[in-house]
């Protein structure tokens, strides 16, 4: 089992063992995946019932041992993954014991992803407010904070870090949480570090999420290692961004510089591809608002503490705090701590011309001559 966090790769890792689950590949190495969403409710909705008080009663359970029950059916061993259900468990006995009594029978392993603190906050953060991108303008849209602003957020006790993780930003890393919750239950765990998969293999193999997680995380599974090593993957699937491009179309809106028969992605689509496409620049290459020096500092410093509290080993080796710093800096290079100042950025008298002459809405540019027409 699978059990999260959210953001460490999950989502690839469910694509790619729904398709060699389809393909037969699982099984002839003597595994099925099975997910529990169905009828065209996401895995979440489907297993909302066991969230919270209701989840005490082994009637809720009804949903994941439905499933299981089909994985168990198959004779072979299960797999399951979904992002959040170490989320949805609470530290209540009734809980615990009627997910030991939904899977008895099999010897359960818990697998609890790990990704480096500093990476891991930005996509946190893209994550709780994806949806902004996907709204129409006119209608009313709950706007994303500032990263800066986010970042400050969760170190208070009213944030949404502290009512998901149980604690402000700061004390602990969220899978140091996870596991902590699930081995007072389970004696079998696992700590998925999906850094692993950057490194080549011995004989000089790319390596991938998927070939580490079938190579080092199940067991006897040598044939799905090698295939998954040699044929690779074709992307990686929910993969974090950021609200740059949304909110300078947001802005823009706001100032008139597009018409409300826009829809957001259209401009975002717009933005996005003159300012890679036609400028070289990137989503970072506007005006920033960033986190302080000092903040950055103490980013770092949790992240190290972090990832040196939960693996000393890969902590001490070439991949472990070296390369943990260089990516920091290469993260604050890109500005992966920082969001768009909109306000500014749609202040430049050219991107003010481009959105006119592409939006079709008939406002002058502003700081735009009067003389020699347009």
């Amino acid at each position: 089992m699978n059990v999260g966090i959210p953001k460490t790769g999950s989502t690839t890792l469910q694509h790619y063992l729904e398709i060699d689950e389809k393909s037969g590949l699982l099984g002839r190495s003597n595994y099925t995946y099975f997910a529990c969403a169905k009828d065209g409710l996401a895995e979440q909705e489907s297993l909302g019932s066991i969230w919270g008080s209701a989840g005490k009663r082994f009637i809720s359970w009804k949903p994941f041992v439905d499933c299981l029950e089909k994985a168990r059916a198959s004779g072979k061993n299960a797999i399951y993954s979904y992002e959040i259900f170490g989320k949805l468990m609470h530290d209540d006995a009734e809980h615990w014991e009627n997910l030991k009594r939904a899977t008895e029978g099999f010897r359960v392993v818990i697998v609890v992803t790990y990704r480096r603190f500093f990476e891991w906050l930005p996509s946190y953060f893209f994550q709780i407010f994806r949806l902004f991108d996907r709204w129409s303008f006119g209608t009313p849209v709950f706007i994303p904070m500032t990263f800066p602003k986010f970042f400050e957020y969760c170190r208070h006790a009213g944030s949404i870090y502290k009512a998901d993780w149980g604690t402000v930003m700061g004390t602990i890393h969220p899978t140091e949480i996870t596991l902590n919750l699930f081995s007072k239950h389970f004696d079998d765990l696992i700590l998925f570090n999906i850094h692993e998969a950057s490194i080549e293999t011995a004989d000089g193999r790319k390596n991938n999420l998927v070939a580490e997680f079938y190579c080092n995380i199940l067991p006897n599974a040598k044939d799905l290692c090698e295939y998954r090593l040699n044929v690779g993957l074709d992307e990686n699937q929910n993969v974090g961004s950021s609200f740059n491009y949304a909110l300078f179309a947001h802005a823009a809106f706001n100032q008139g510089l597009v018409n409300r028969g826009n829809r957001n992605s259209r401009i975002v689509k717009l933005v996005r591809s003159h300012q890679e496409n036609e400028l070289g620049k990137q989503s970072y290459d506007f005006p920033m608002r960033c986190i302080t020096r000092k903040e950055m500092d103490w980013f770092l410093y949790k992240s190290l503490l972090y990832e040196k509290r939960l693996m000393p080993t890969w902590y001490a080796s070439s991949h472990g705090e070296t390369e943990h710093r260089a990516k920091f800096l290469e993260a604050t290079e890109k500005k992966k701590f920082c969001t768009i100042d909109a306000s500014k950025a749609i202040e430049d008298s050219d991107w003010q011309k481009f959105l006119y002459y592409n939006s079709e809405i008939g406002v002058e540019p502003k700081n735009e001559s009067s003389e020699g027409g347009q």
